[in-house]
Parts: C-alpha cells; sequence; structure tokens
C-alpha cells in the first residue's frame, strides 16, 4: 500500500528543525517577562480547576472514548523551555523512568484524538504561561482574519521554533491542532515539540495514533523512538529507530541516537557505525567528536559534499603564461612577449589593490552593523542572522583537505613551493655544462680575435655560440618550465579549493575581500616567474618574427550554488551560501 504520508512531512520534520536548529545558533525570543514559579504554580491550579469542573457522566464518557486525563505534571519541563535549548542533542544517557513510562495515557483513537490533544493543550498552555497564551490567541486569530490554511498555519509554528522561539511555537502548533487534526504535518510537528520538551508521555499517544494512521513512515518512527529514548527505555526506542532506519538509512537523527544506545551497551563497533551514518547525512562537530572518542579516525571522506564542485570556479587557468623560449630565435620574440606579459600582470595587480582597499572598508562596515545587529538581537530577543546550513560542514571538509596528513593540499603546496625555489639545484649543472663550453669556444676561434690569419670565421663562430646558448635555453628553461608549471598546478587547485567552501561560511563581504586576496596572490606568482633570454649573435641575427600582444583574461567569478527559502506566513528564512537572512512583514512579535 502506497505511503500517504510521504507527502505531507517534506519540509517540517523533527529531524529538519534539529538540522536547521545545528546550524543556525539563533537566539531566543524570551517573553516580555518571564512568569515567576509561584505565577507558573497559580496557573497550574487554574488549570487544574477548569478540568475539576468537567462531570462524572463526562469523565465516564470520555474513559469509554479511550481518552485519560493526562497527568498535569507531564510538562515539568516545557517550563524550563525559555532557559535552554530543546532541541539540542543529548548528550547523555537518560536514565529509565519508571514512573514516567507510568504516567503514557491511553491511546486514544483516531476519533477521540481530538479531545486528547485539546486536554493536552489546556495543560501546555498552563505551563507556559499566560503572556505566552495571550501573544498565541491574538496571532491564531490575526491568522484566521487573513484566511490561513492549517497548512500555512502549521509551517509558522514551525518556523517560530526553528527561530528559537519555543514556547510560542509549541502554543500555536497546539493551538492549531486542538482546532484541527486534518493535517498530519502538523499533528506530527506538535508531538516533536513535545518531545524536545521533555514531555514525552504526552507526545507518544498522539505519535501511535500517527503511526497507526501512516505506517512506515520514517519521521513518526524516529520521533517514537526520541520520545522513549527520552524516557529511558533504549529497548523501545531502538525498536522504533531500526524501522525508521530501515525505511530511511541515512536518518541522520535516528542514527545518531542509535549510536547512543549501541555505545551504552558496549556496541563500539555498532555505535561506530550509525555515527558515520549520521554524519555522512548530517555533519556536525559533536558527531566527529562523538566517532573520535569511539576510536574511529574521521577523515576528508567521511565528510560528504551534497553540492556539485566546478573544476575551477575562479578561471584561474585562463591566465596562461607565455612560451618559454627554448633557442635564441624564440628568445626574440618572446622576450617582448612577456615583458608585456609583465606590464599587463602589474596593471591588473594595481586594478585589484585599489580594488580591496574598497571591499575592505565595505567589509568593515559590514562587521560594525552586525555588532550593533547582535547588541540589538541580545536586548530585544530577536533572532541573530548566521551562517548558512552548509557552513560547518564547508569548513570542516576545508580543514581535511588542505591538512590532511596523508597528502593534504597545504602539504602538496608547501612541497610544491619548495621545489620550485629549490630548482637551482638541477640548474648549477646546467650553468656549469655552458660554462665549459663557452671556455672551450673562447679557445678554438681565439684566432679571430687575434692577428694574423684564421682557419674560421665569425659566421662558423656566432654558429657555436648560438647552438651553445641553444641547448642551455632548452636545458635550463625547461626545468623551469616543468617547475613552474607543477607549482601553479598545485597552487590552482589550493587557491580553487579555498575559495570554493569558504564562500559557504565566510561572510559575503569578508569572502569578497578574500577572493581579491587569491586573484593577487596568483597573478603575483606569474609575475615573479622569469624565465631566461639570450639573443642570437649580431653576425647571425635574423629578422625577429611580428609580435602580436594579447589582452589579459579575467577572472570567473565563483558562484553560489546554494539557495534556500522556507516561507512562512508573516516571515521567510533565505539562505545564500553563507548568508542567513531572515526577513518579516505583518508582524514582529
Amino acid at each position: 500500500m502506497k505511503n500517504r504520508f510521504t507527502n505531507f512531512l517534506p519540509a517540517f520534520c523533527l529531524s529538519f528543525l534539529c538540522f536547521l536548529l545545528s546550524h543556525m545558533g539563533i537566539a531566543q525570543q524570551s517573553p516580555k517577562k518571564a512568569p515567576t514559579p509561584q505565577e507558573l504554580e497559580q496557573m497550574k491550579k487554574k488549570a487544574q480547576a477548569e478540568l475539576n469542573k468537567l462531570t462524572p457522566e463526562q469523565r465516564k464518557k470520555m474513559a469509554e472514548m479511550g481518552i485519560e486525563m493526562p497527568d498535569m505534571d507531564g510538562l515539568d519541563k516545557a517550563s524550563g523551555i525559555a532557559k535552554t535549548n530543546p532541541g539540542a542533542r543529548r548528550s547523555e544517557m537518560p536514565t529509565r523512568d519508571a514512573a514516567r513510562i507510568a504516567s503514557i495515557p491511553a491511546t486514544p483513537s483516531v476519533n477521540t484524538l481530538a479531545a486528547y490533544i485539546k486536554k493536552v493543550h489546556l495543560q501546555a498552555s498552563a505551563k507556559l504561561g499566560s503572556e505566552v497564551a495571550t501573544r498565541g490567541d491574538k496571532l491564531y486569530a490575526n491568522l484566521q482574519a487573513q484566511s490561513t490554511s492549517v497548512r500555512e498555519m502549521g509551517h509558522l509554528a514551525s518556523g517560530l521554533w526553528a527561530m528559537g522561539r519555543y514556547q510560542d511555537a509549541i502554543y500555536l502548533e497546539g493551538k492549531i491542532c486542538s482546532v484541527d487534526q486534518g493535517d498530519p504535518d502538523n499533528l506530527s510537528n506538535y508531538a516533536a515539540f513535545l518531545t524536545m520538551a521533555g514531555a514525552e508521555p504526552l507526545a507518544i499517544p498522539m505519535l501511535r495514533v500517527l503511526n497507526t494512521m501512516y505506517p512506515r513512515n520514517s519521521t513518526i518512527l524516529n520521533n517514537l523512538g526520541q520520545a522513549w529514548f527520552g524516557l529511558g527505555d533504549f529497548a523501545m526506542s531502538t525498536r522504533y529507530l531500526d524501522s525508521a532506519i530501515r525505511f530511511f538509512p541515512g536518518h541522520a537523527q535516528a542514527n545518531f541516537t542509535k549510536s547512543q544506545i549501541e555505545e551504552s551497551k558496549g556496541n563500539k563497533e555498532g555505535a561506530v557505525e550509525a555515527m558515520k551514518k549520521s554524519l555522512d547525512n548530517a555533519y556536525s562537530t559533536e558527531k566527529e567528536t562523538r566517532l573520535r572518542k569511539l576510536g574511529y579516525p574521521v577523515d576528508k571522506n567521511d565528510v560528504s559534499w551534497p553540492l556539485h564542485i566546478p573544476q575551477d570556479p575562479l578561471g584561474l587557468h585562463k591566465f596562461v603564461l607565455p612560451a618559454f623560449p627554448h633557442d635564441v630565435l624564440e628568445s626574440v620574440t618572446l622576450m617582448e612577449t612577456w615583458d608585456d606579459f609583465k606590464k599587463r600582470l602589474r596593471r591588473e595587480l594595481d586594478a585589484l589593490k585599489e580594488k580591496r582597499y574598497r571591499l575592505e572598508a565595505a567589509n568593515a562596515e559590514y562587521h560594525g552593523k552586525q555588532i550593533e545587529q547582535s547588541m540589538k538581537a541580545v536586548k530585544t530577543g530577536a533572532p541573530i542572522q548566521d551562517q548558512g546550513p552548509l557552513s560547518l560542514r564547508a569548513q570542516q571538509k576545508l580543514t581535511y583537505l588542505m591538512n590532511d596528513k596523508d597528502g593534504g593540499l597545504s602539504y602538496q603546496w608547501k612541497k610544491a613551493e619548495e621545489d620550485y625555489v629549490n630548482k637551482g639545484k638541477l640548474l648549477r649543472p646546467i650553468f656549469a655544462e655552458r660554462e665549459e663550453k663557452s671556455k672551450q669556444i673562447e679557445n678554438k676561434f681565439e684566432c679571430l680575435f687575434g692577428e694574423g690569419q684564421c682557419q674560421y670565421t665569425m659566421k662558423d663562430y656566432c654558429t657555436a655560440v648560438d647552438q651553445m646558448n641553444n641547448e642551455y635555453l632548452a636545458s635550463a628553461n625547461g626545468v623551469e618550465e616543468r617547475s613552474v608549471n607543477a607549482m601553479l598546478d598545485i597552487l590552482r587547485k589550493w587557491i580553487n579549493t579555498q575559495a570554493y567552501y569558504q564562500q559557504y561560511y565566510y561572510p559575503e563581504t569578508q569572502f569578497e575581500v578574500t577572493k581579491v586576496d587569491y586573484q593577487m596572490l596568483w597573478l603575483g606568482i606569474l609575475e615573479s616567474v622569469k624565465p631566461q633570454f639570450l639573443l642570437p649573435h649580431p653576425e647571425c641575427y635574423k629578422d625577429k618574427l611580428p609580435f602580436k600582444p594579447s589582452s589579459l583574461q579575467e577572472f570567473d567569478d565563483v558562484a553560489c550554488q546554494y539557495h534556500s527559502t522556507l516561507e512562512f506566513k508573516g516571515f521567510s528564512i533565505q539562505t545564500d551560501c553563507s548568508r542567513m537572512t531572515t526577513k518579516f512583514s505583518g508582524w514582529a512579535d
């Protein structure tokens, strides 16, 4: 049978939210005035009083329908949401909580699910506080007035959670689900919110119903596994996590938690395997650290990259050195070609230097504004703009590619640079050979420069000199050309790799400065190359070939390949490589 639920949860499942939160680090929105413990207790008593108004007949009817009244203390952890990040990974292993497990209400039927959710929402409202409830009711009313669909409302609740406004997200999602149970996205997300807030006993009955309605769905199965893990029942948790992984082998969150459980059982091999799968699907430093503690040496192959990587993103291959002269006749033409090439390089370097000065000023201005916005966000509780979802992965991927002990790019570049600097070892015997041949020629043709008759002509002499110089240029410039090309090949790869990945975690203004630095480095290296030139002897000089200067190529621009927009009712989150921007429209409370 086709799994209908697969079409309902493409974007706002629990695993997506955890993935987004793990990369955003967004500051959390706190209430304008947090309720005191005494006020919370009063709210709890008031809510309980409302529940106590139910008549025995009403309670009996609910029991017949399979609905038990959830315990008011089931949301104790939710009262601390404003002080903690409930979406964070559990780094510690929870102990089995028999009391909380025993408090799990009976699973409602599809027909009684609405009544169950209403009771849970009522209790959650008491725990979250009156200000959150007032704010949530006002937002819900505004959404209704705008004829917002239930699906869009649920997206907004997910967006609030992603922004760190956990209390508002729980309240709004509970409000939506208590009124309309027709959208499985909302039901699953509400259960996920409750689980991450520490109210697993209240989430499990909802997830059980969903699992019955939409079997073999990895999102629901993972959420059930996470809920049972939070209660310390690893056997039940493993049952659901294994099912989730069966239908989605790369499930990052399910594999992460399974790794924790396997480690607790002493199965280090199983723990490593599960954590590797989790790391491959969604990178985090926590996962890498756990793998290293398990004795697994993480390397560049364990950090995957989901996008196509262009061969030469900066277009460095277009800046080609002129040919190296291998004989004296080529020296005639190529000397002017190289001279013109160096002049054009210098003009381009001067222009890049001016460009860098302007970009550095823009970068300084940007960072100044970021500091101001961050300080304002801390004071007001507004979201802090952060790097994109691929930033951390890009940074670590680049670190491995650069510093890998088995031939990383930093090692390759250093070695190529050293080989180029030390090319004198190869040139010394070539120099010595030419000096020896020069002495032999001078001795042989000495009579041409003295008195008396000589069996040789100046034509003979210049031919011998030119032949000697041709052999020298072919050897010396051959060494220079091979050495510089080997260095440029590694440098090109080194620059392109750095530039490509840095666009995903450097702020845009800083990356523009860095990109110019790479361009200046490349052109500066080209300018430093100095082939040797030897002109023909005047007696054997032939007309030089026509000189045709060419214009210098332009760099390609590193093109950001990652653009993503999450649209919510009232705001959107736009991601462009390293930049993540939240835009509001219509409300900001």
